[in-house]
């Protein structure tokens, strides 16, 4: 990694550990708003949290919002469960089923509401590798050095497309590899295929140095299309006890979502201030994202996606998270 990645690198996750131990406790903003410690991760699948801001849809729901951000779900959810935070998104079903295990009352469980698919025409995940290598995701990947974005769910969803493909684990070597190091290491030659997602994927192929070498996206290609990528997640507490906000919270998210719709091209703009100056250019070349409304993840959904993930071995044991349809009113 050449000094100036390294220094940006640094930089994200000193940013993050600073935001996620500044977390106060929940508090009256002036004129009377409710502050609401909200966890957001730097990737393409929180874009309702970045056009809801942008936007101002927390402000018109009553709402005054703490925002801290992550360079990945992982760490965000860990704070979520251990009450730093009040709700977070978007993270990956995976990531928020094994965290949630270790939960000790289902009380704390998580409540979902709304939710990121994959789809054939609604990119999320890529397999990356250097122009000319010659690679083919994921039947060629034998013997081969796989970065993954550093979060269990890709690793649980690489997992799961060798076992369809015909492979096994040790068929391949995985390298979990950061965000702002991710070029680099497809660069020097440090990995040989990149499974990632957008800022970074998008930001890789507009430099020129890499191709897309999967035959459609991935997750959707390889293990249910559409397949269910993740959802916006809100302390199991906060729901309970703070019932008035989190309604005027999931509202907010509800409608940034209704103007996604309307208008993608504008409502990607409204991440460009969230990710990292190198990324900013390339927003405009995301594709479109599918996301679905509070309304529209209901229990039955949560149980399908349970069933789902125990099916292709990436998540075992009891599922401590519920919908937000779920939730006392």
């Amino acid at each position: 990694m050449s000094a100036a990645s390294r220094r940006e690198f640094l930089a994200t996750l000193a940013a993050a550990t600073v935001g996620a131990a500044a977390l106060g406790c929940h508090r009256k903003a002036s004129g009377g708003t409710v502050n609401v410690r909200l966890g957001v991760c730097a990737l393409r699948i929180s874009l309702p949290i970045f056009v809801a801001k942008e936007r101002g849809r927390f402000e018109a729901h009553g709402l005054s919002i703490e925002l801290q951000s992550y360079p990945t779900a992982q760490p965000m959810i860990d704070d979520l469960l251990l009450g730093r935070l009040d709700a977070a998104g978007f993270a990956a079903y995976p990531i928020v089923f094994a965290s949630a295990k270790s939960l000790k009352s289902v009380d704390d469980a998580p409540v979902l509401a709304a939710s990121i698919v994959e789809d054939r025409e609604h990119r999320l995940s890529y397999a990356l590798a250097r122009k000319g290598a010659g690679i083919s995701f994921p039947k060629g990947l034998k013997g081969k050095r796989v970065g993954i974005l550093p979060t269990v769910a890709y690793q649980k969803w690489l997992a799961a497309i060798l076992r369809k493909a015909g492979l096994a684990e040790g068929d391949v070597t995985v390298t979990p590899t950061a965000p702002p190091m991710q070029a680099r290491a497809l660069a020097d030659g440090a990995i040989d295929v990149l499974f990632t997602n957008d800022p970074m994927a998008t930001a890789i192929l507009a430099e020129g140095g890499a191709e897309i070498v999967d035959d459609g996206p991935p997750c959707a290609a390889w293990l249910r299309d559409p397949f269910p990528f993740g959802a916006f997640a809100l302390g199991g507490g906060f729901a309970r006890a703070r019932r008035a906000e989190a309604e005027q919270l999931v509202a907010a998210i509800d409608d940034a979502i209704d103007l996604i719709r309307k208008d993608p091209a504008a409502a990607k703009r409204a991440m460009e201030t969230y990710v990292r100056p190198t990324e900013r250019a390339f927003v405009g070349k995301y594709p479109d994202a599918r996301f679905f409304r509070s309304s529209e993840l209901d229990a039955a959904a949560v149980a399908v996606e349970v069933e789902r993930e125990h099916q292709l071995g990436i998540f075992a044991g009891e599922a401590n998270v519920k919908s937000w349809a779920e939730t006392p009113r």
